[in-house]
């Protein structure tokens, strides 16, 4: 069997983990929908990326 290697995208995290932070700190200056889809946006990122900083 072909042993299959998952390609981790570190970057992509970074992205999406920059993504969260900012909409919780722009969530506390300012209510609006479109924070939180940028903030689904950077977990979707974050989980997609495949990479498990704690792993």
């Amino acid at each position: 069997m072909e042993q299959q290697t998952k390609k981790v995208n570190k970057p992509m995290f970074w992205v999406g983990l920059a993504m969260v932070v900012v909409t919780a700190a722009l969530l506390f200056v300012d209510f609006g929908t479109w924070f939180i889809a940028i903030g689904i946006l950077g977990l979707v990122a974050m989980g997609a990326s495949k990479y498990r900083p704690m792993k």
